[in-house]
């Protein structure tokens, strides 16, 4: 009988992998041009996962990993989620995202070009210079021109993106009198996956090793949809990409559980006009996800760049006739979270209670005899929920009551799957032995049993039982995943549920589990020094999914094999996870309060008993609270981020599209997202529970975190010495705290005060660093800037950029290199976030005049291509079109040519000229006449206001074009 045995030396605490692993959920909210800003965000939360950067030395001082394994976003949040996720999934570096908002989110490239006004459906290059854009960016990130240069992410990411189906999708429903009710959905939410090994994100089939090339168009498919603004950019259609149309329609069906053929045929647009701030799919995420190794601490961080103004409950209201309607559309306009939050503060509730209620029926209690689980309501909820994992589909979580399917076909199958697996468990031990997900549940109940004792007393014995627990833990997922690999193979790479007889597919399992298979040999090798080292693991993956797909082919092919098995690979596992637990002696000889390993494994089997029939009802397994955060720029306020929030950032001027009217807009915006990005996540993830864990292990062992200043320095390259002066001397106030007050801890109020500035100074600490990187782009920025709006837009983009990047680090070699406030005041003297549209320092006259035009034009066309021909012929007649859109095309043209720095010297004289030639050509048709007839007194009119109206326009422009600057 094979056992894997476990090394009982202790690893010293110092060298120790973290204890904890943070989770994050992250939502991304729409918001036009403020997605630059929303870049910068999910930068640091990128540095974080990667441990780059200072965000590094958060994680060491908690003890912790992070993942972001749920993303949530709408338009413009949609497309930074998808590029951090791809990032993530690829190993990828997410910082060059930075430069494809800086250099291609400008207005003018942004902008069709007149001459395809008519029969234009959008303002703005949708199916051309946006969509290949967007591609180009996919392919960086999925790796398909290089070399990733990181691992890709090792956990399992959902990302979902909202989408409005134009046309809408009819539902049917019958009430109690069998009348039928139809109801047409235009909501559309695409869930994208990517499972380690198994599938990336975006793809239909379930290949380990996905075609990239093809990943990265699914990719922007899925981003343009969500970022169809109405009236800016087309709807999307499959239809106009062309040879790659097919394979991006079947991943668009997958992930949105749409119909292919309605994919191939509907329009979408932006999926803020139902869904702006996409709660629901991420909580739903939340709730029905498993710990993946560790101990979990659970953050929702929600982006809202652009905060709703803070209610005033002291504001007169106004109940004037007009006043009523006009605040009710207001309230129409705003897309409250209130809800959300709400339901996050009852689940949190509910879970405090679960946690109390499985304490309570294990604490004290004897493990069951075995005869009293044989057909127990426990027994049947383990039962259903084992015959639902083997039907389900590829997801990953747990399968709760709400998957038992209605279908009559599928039902049938359900049911007979359930009674052919109650003839085989006989016994209680035959169902542990299939039972991958109770395995699981055993594994963490361990493992939080340990971390809540080794927050006591930072036995060594009980840090090396946590590690090889968490690998234990890793071998049962490994082996729960597998199943899921084989469930899908045996359903022919669908969906659907298998159709072959339910013994059939209890057999297949069996073979599949049996522990003398060659493809486990790795995983149940004797092996002294780690009972499941990475090598083992990856081998037994590899050698795993070729068997499940061999016997998946087998099967289909008409193979049956027989039963029963003698012993399955989970049985090895639980084994090793009992040896685990033996070793841990009880703490200080108190058995009551915390008990030997063993004695707690036992206790589990109570616990589950308990809790797992109210966890298997409501599909809740994850017993961790949601703690959420929201990053503003009204809550972030420590640091460089300090400041009124509307003068902080520029995307959320003129309705939000301000920032794609200057590069250094943009800049600034990203630079401001970074900030107070990690402004949030350093208060968050460093609160005041974190501070006593970090008190504790201080005072508990010898560790003492790195606050000296080499180590610093290390950690925070280009930071002014002040500041890391003061991180270190707040550091070693703490190490001072814990030493004083010892395992004991100190007081709440004398912790907050500590920990609070220790925050304080590390989010500086982390602020002077970003600057000070970011800072000499955002001067070239300026510059460049400044030389395309001042007319050179002749030269070429690289000499520009060239040429701004060598006038940056001119101005900036005048400051010392070590002066970060000189660095500072220069930036905040170029006023970046305080917008002002027109005027020094926003953008010049011409421009808006030129863009303005633009726009009137395309809408102009869009209305007409709009109006019923009937309608058109006689609203926009020759007359009007001469009258309302004549003089603004000559308007574009002219500005367009001022914009461009040609033929400044012949302004004045031009405008004179025209002005002249306006009034000569008036008295000469007059004097002509034969006589005022309403004729001639029209055309007389028209001519003088087209003439007029040019003219006032070249005199208006005269002395903003000669300008020296902008």
């Amino acid at each position: 009988m094979e056992r894997i045995s476990v090394d009982t030396a202790g690893v010293p605490c110092a060298d120790r992998a973290p204890t904890r692993e943070i989770r994050i959920a992250l939502v991304l909210y729409g918001g036009v041009s403020l997605a630059v800003y929303e870049n910068g965000v999910t930068r640091c939360f990128y540095d974080l996962v990667r441990q780059q950067g200072p965000l590094a030395h958060l994680l060491e001082l908690v003890d912790a990993t992070a993942a972001v394994d749920v993303v949530a976003g709408s338009s413009a949040g949609g497309i930074n989620g998808l590029l951090l996720a791809a990032a993530l999934e690829c190993g990828t570096d997410f910082s060059a995202t930075a430069d494809v908002w800086r250099r291609l989110g400008d207005l003018g490239d942004l902008l069709l070009d007149v001459r395809l006004a008519r029969g234009a459906d959008s303002l703005l290059a949708g199916k051309t210079y946006y969509q290949g854009e967007l591609v180009r960016a996919f392919e960086m990130l999925c790796g398909v021109h290089g070399r990733a240069p990181h691992d890709p992410a090792p956990f399992e990411i959902d990302v979902f993106v909202t989408g409005t189906d134009f046309a809408g999708r009819e539902r049917r429903y019958h009430d109690a009198t069998g009348d039928e009710i139809a109801d047409r959905t235009h909501r559309t939410v695409f869930q994208l996956k990517y499972r380690p090994d198994r599938r990336g994100l975006g793809c239909p089939n379930r290949e380990p090793s996905p075609d990239r090339r093809t990943q990265a168009r699914i990719l922007a498919a899925v981003a343009r949809i969500t970022s169809a603004f109405p009236a800016a950019f087309p709807p999307f259609q499959v239809a106009d990409l062309g040879p790659d149309a097919e394979p991006v329609a079947r991943a668009l069906a997958a992930t949105g559980q749409l119909a292919l053929d309605d994919v191939r045929r509907r329009p979408f647009v932006d999926g803020g006009v139902l869904d702006n701030k996409p709660f629901g799919p991420a909580l739903r995420a939340i709730f029905h996800r498993m710990p993946r190794e560790g101990v979990v601490d659970r953050r929702l961080f929600f982006v809202e760049p652009d905060p709703d103004p803070r209610c005033d409950a002291d504001a007169p209201l106004d109940l004037r006739p007009l006043g009523v309607p006009l605040r009710c559309f207001q309230f129409r306009g705003h897309e409250s979270i209130g809800d959300e939050l709400e339901f996050i503060r009852n689940h949190n509730a509910r879970l405090a209670w679960l946690r109390a209620m499985r304490t309570s029926a294990a604490d004290g209690s004897a493990p069951p005899p075995e005869a009293t689980l044989r057909g127990s309501f426990y027994a049947r909820c383990r039962v259903d929920a084992l015959a639902l994992s083997l039907l389900a589909r590829d997801e990953n979580r747990a399968v709760s009551a709400a998957d038992v399917p209605e279908a009559a076909d599928e039902r049938a199958r359900f049911d007979g799957l359930v009674e052919n697996l109650n003839e085989l468990f006989v016994d209680h031990s035959w169902l542990d032995s299939y039972d991958a997900d109770f395995h699981l549940r055993r594994g963490f109940h361990l493992l939080y049993a340990l971390h809540e004792r080794l927050g006591e007393d930072d036995d060594p014995a009980v840090a090396d039982a946590m590690r090889r627990t968490g690998r234990a833990i890793k071998a049962t997922k490994l082996v729960r995943d597998q199943l899921v690999l084989l469930r899908n193979a045996l359903a022919g790479g669908t969906d659907r549920m298998p159709t072959y007889e339910p013994r059939d597919l209890v057999n297949a399992v069996g073979w599949f589990l049996e522990a003398r298979r060659e493809h486990w040999h790795a995983l149940v090798t004797t092996r002294p020094d780690d009972p499941f080292p990475s090598a083992a693991l990856s081998a037994t993956a590899h050698d795993a999914y070729a068997a499940g797909q061999k016997l998946a082919h087998d099967l289909l092919a008409g193979a049956r094999p027989a039963g029963p098995f003698e012993r399955t690979v989970l049985e090895p596992i639980g084994e090793t996870l009992d040896e685990i637990a033996r070793r841990v002696p009880a703490h200080g000889g108190d058995s009551r309060r915390w008990p030997a390993g063993e004695t707690e494994l036992a206790r589990f089997v109570a616990s589950d008993a308990a809790l797992f029939p109210l966890q298997f009802s409501s599909g809740i397994y994850e017993l961790d609270e949601i703690e959420f955060v929201r990053v503003s720029p009204v809550d972030a306020q420590l640091g460089l981020s300090s400041g009124p929030p509307h003068a902080k950032i520029a995307g959320d001027a003129l309705g939000h599209f301000a920032a794609f009217l200057r590069r250094d807009w943009r800049s600034n915006d990203l630079l401001m997202g970074r900030l107070d990005g990690s402004c949030q996540i350093v208060r968050a993830l460093l609160d005041d529970a974190a501070a006593r864990r970090l008190v504790r292990r201080i005072a508990c062992t010898d560790w003492r975190p790195p606050f000296d200043a080499a180590s610093l320095r290390e950690r925070y390259p280009r930071c002014p010495d002040r500041t890391l002066a003061k991180l270190a001397e707040a550091g070693e106030a703490l190490v001072k705290l814990a030493l004083d007050c010892g395992p004991a801890g100190p007081d709440a109020e004398r912790l907050h005060a500590v920990a609070e500035t220790l925050r304080r100074e590390l989010v500086s600490a982390t602020h002077w660093t970003i600057f000070m990187t970011d800072v000499e782009g955002i001067v070239a920025d300026h510059y460049l800037q400044e030389h395309v709006y001042r007319g050179d837009r002749g030269k070429s983009p690289a000499l520009l950029e060239q040429q701004a990047a060598v006038e940056a680090r001119t101005r900036l070699s005048s400051l010392r290199e070590d002066d970060a406030d000189a660095h500072w005041r220069l930036y905040q003297q170029l006023r970046l976030g305080e917008v002002t549209i027109a005027g020094r320092g926003g953008v010049p006259s011409p421009v808006l005049l030129h863009y303005g035009a633009r726009a009137y034009l395309f809408l102009w066309s869009m209305l007409e291509k709009s109006l019923d021909a009937t309608v058109a012929g006689r609203v926009m007649t020759r007359r009007a079109r001469l009258v309302l859109r004549t003089p603004v095309s000559a308007i574009h043209g002219i500005s367009g040519w001022v914009t461009k720095g040609e033929g400044r010297a012949l302004l004045p004289g031009t405008a004179v000229g025209l002005v002249a030639a306006s009034f000569a050509a008036a008295a000469g048709l007059v004097a002509l006449a034969p006589g005022p007839t309403p004729q001639a007194a029209w055309t007389l009119g028209k001519l003088a206001l087209g003439i007029g109206t040019v003219a006032a326009a070249l005199l208006w422009l005269m002395p903003r074009a000669r300008r020296a600057q902008f």
